[in-house]
């Protein structure tokens, strides 16, 4: 293996997110080094309370000889740095940093702070402070921000940019625009600060914390700014434990941040307390389940709390401390892992910025032009029903968008999820057709393909041939228990009824002959209690395109799981999907096991981790319930013939013949080593 840059290694990245009197040379000690850390994100040395802006006059001393005592131990530093935050005072000082609402207000975070504008004199400063930090030896910064409203900075600094940008004053900005402009100006300001870095020392780590599966609301865009960072992250650790706090929300995170990565580190941010409660811990088992869940997936742990350490005494904290020593004792096998899967589910960031999930009022126009009434779906509830679908068969797949879509990778897949991507350029309507035509296979619901990439809406031409569509009439929308697919016989093997729950909306479309139908569904009914309906209309269908198949369901079975979560509904997607792809596994545990399939080149060895989160039907999650005497069967790329379990933590039995593991008891977590 070449030689590895020191971030590309495993990372246990310590952060004690304030200081209220606690001697930061006793948290290096106590907490960082002994707590088998090999990393800190170094804020509580300049930190009053919660805040820490570095400033360097008066930083700079104290900072090297926390370096010095940090080298002692083999301890790596990254400086945090608030990039999108000022206390009063520095308000007071330079109001023309503060960004501004389209009225004048300036604009607050956390009650007691304001925001800073990253096209303001700031900036300078900034760069000042920044130039200077670079000379020391310090092995990475950390980036808290840069981050812009959701209604768009309008200070005057912003005013003549964006002027100089449009032509136009920034009060008159369009929607577009002013998404546009948000992230340009983001990623301008990294930029500008990995070009200062890199000339001054190119080995210095620079990350912040980017955005995952959502829009660009805050102008920091994973895309634009990733060929400025060393390694990408997200809080996707940072946990709202309650009882509606999905198992399965976590991961969809990893997967997407690790495709934006394109090969580099990337970090996932874990809060060691029960957010919003900075003083309350999670439990022990909600911590590992946090941790391993990170880790297995090939990413590097960030843990941070933000009480003093003296919260690390729970057993949520001596968790973390635990899994710490896990991880560095078989820090071997968790370097440079990769997935192998055949399958990707598309969060598109098209959809997610230009896409409502409700009717826009420009559409009720254009629908009275093309004479087709529109009622949105919602991308993002539709992505997580897909995921939670699969995570929940143990489905080995990637998460993808249109950067995937439109490069070579697109051929690695057997089957490509689209969750209502209703926005597509028409280079990635092309390539998907390409793709399919070429074998692939591809699963899309409701109005996927409708619109270009700025929400424009195209209608059903563009995709008609892929789904065998004849014609599109219009949208339906359902009350809940208003509508019941039927399943064909076909495909209803395995479910509990034939007759299952339906959608909250659906397209109606007829289809060209020699479309297979998967499940029909009725119109809306006009109440419960009435007898039931005819299946009037199609519902799953199954079109040969090429060499591949595309399925399609006119209505939105994602979001129904996400917000219900049937089994049947489950069970009828990973029917469709194992079908026409390969899922490298299948196992008897049950659904609330998690199992995450990495592949290491050198030397050439799979891991699978088996991550039990199965409690006491409560959260946070205080105990764990055993998992024993389950299968799993493999349909890996290479044949195993050899099963080895770190730490000995279970009993693993191999058929060499059928490729399947016996599993004798599952505590919490394991990972066995395939070769």
């Amino acid at each position: 293996m070449d030689q590895l840059k020191w971030y590309e290694k495993p990372l246990r990245i310590a952060a004690v997110q304030c200081n209220y009197g606690e001697d930061s040379f006793d948290i290096l000690e106590n907490h960082v080094f002994k707590g088998h850390f090999n990393t800190e994100q170094l804020l509580h040395l300049n930190a009053e309370g919660h805040t820490s802006f570095y400033k360097h006059e008066r930083d700079a001393e104290k900072l090297k000889k926390y370096i010095e005592e940090a080298r002692k131990r083999n301890i790596r530093i990254i400086l945090y740095w608030n990039t999108h935050c000022v206390e009063k005072p520095d308000r007071d000082a330079h109001p023309e940093w503060i960004q501004k609402l389209k009225n004048g207000d300036e604009v607050t975070a956390y009650s007691n702070k304001y925001l800073i504008c990253i096209n303001s004199p700031w900036v300078d400063d900034f760069m000042e402070n920044f130039e200077k930090v670079c000379t020391l030896d310090l092995d990475g910064i950390f980036l808290d921000g840069p981050v812009v409203n959701a209604q768009g900075c309008h200070c005057e600094a912003c005013q003549k940019k964006f002027y100089e940008k449009y032509g136009k004053s920034i009060f008159d900005a369009t929607y577009h625009e002013m998404v546009e402009f948000k992230v340009s100006s983001v990623t301008e300001y990294v930029r500008k600060t990995h070009e200062l870095k890199n000339s001054i020392n190119p080995n210095i780590l620079v990350y912040l914390n980017n955005s995952s599966l959502r829009a660009d609301v805050t102008g920091s865009n994973t895309t634009q700014v990733e060929p400025y960072v060393e390694m990408v992250g997200t809080e996707a650790g940072f946990a709202y434990i309650n009882k509606s706090y999905s198992i399965t929300h976590m991961t969809p995170h990893i997967k997407y941040i690790e495709t934006k990565a394109k090969g580099k580190p990337y970090v996932i941010f874990t809060a060691g307390d029960n957010k919003p409660n900075s003083y309350y811990m999670h439990t022990a088992v909600e911590t590992k389940i946090l941790y391993y869940r990170s880790v297995a997936h090939g990413a590097n742990i960030w843990y941070g709390i933000h009480a003093p350490t003296y919260i690390m005494k729970t057993p949520g904290g001596q968790a973390a401390y635990e899994c710490n020593r896990f991880h560095e004792k078989y820090s071997d096998y968790y370097l440079k892992t990769v997935p192998r899967n055949k399958i990707a589910v598309v969060w598109s960031a098209d959809t997610a910025n230009y896409y409502a999930s409700s009717v826009a009022e420009s559409d009720f126009t254009q629908g009275a032009q093309i004479g087709f009434s529109v009622e949105k779906g919602n991308h993002s509830a539709s992505f997580y029903g897909f995921c939670e679908a699969l995570q929940r068969n143990h489905v080995q797949f990637d998460v993808i968008d249109e950067q995937t879509l439109i490069s070579d990778d697109i051929n690695k897949y057997e089957m490509i999820l689209f969750p209502v991507c209703a926005c597509m350029s028409d280079e990635v309507v092309e390539k998907v057709k390409a793709y399919v035509k070429n074998g692939g296979n591809i699963f899309a619901t409701y109005d996927t393909g409708c619109y270009d990439e700025k929400g424009r809406r195209k209608g059903a031409d563009r995709i008609k041939d892929l789904f065998g569509i004849e014609s599109m009439k219009g949208t339906l929308k359902y009350e809940i228990g208003l509508s019941y697919p039927t399943v064909s016989e076909k495909y209803a093997e395995g479910l509990n009824a034939n007759v299952i729950p339906g959608p909250f909306k659906l397209v109606e479309c007829t289809f060209k002959e020699g479309v297979e139908s998967v499940a029909k569904v009725n119109r809306p009914m006009e109440g419960r209690y009435v007898a039931f309906p005819d299946m009037e209309l199609e519902f799953i269908t199954i079109n040969s395109y090429g060499k591949g198949k595309a399925v399609y369901c006119a209505g939105n079975p994602d979001e129904f799981i996400h917000s219900h979560g049937y089994s049947d509904n489950i069970k009828l997607v990973y029917r469709l999907v194992a079908e026409h792809a390969n899922t490298l596994v299948k196992s008897t545990a049950p659904q609330s096991v998690e199992m995450v399939v990495r592949y290491q080149k050198e030397p050439g060895r799979y891991m699978l981790h088996l991550i039990n989160m199965t409690g006491e039907m409560i959260r946070p999650m205080e105990r764990l319930i055993p998992i024993t005497d389950f299968d799993i069967k493999l349909s890996l790329p290479d044949t195993i013939s050899k099963v080895s379990v770190l730490d000995n933590t279970l009993s693993a039995e191999l058929d060499k013949d059928t490729q399947t593991i016996r599993i004798d008891r599952l505590d919490d977590y394991a990972v066995l080593v395939l070769e």
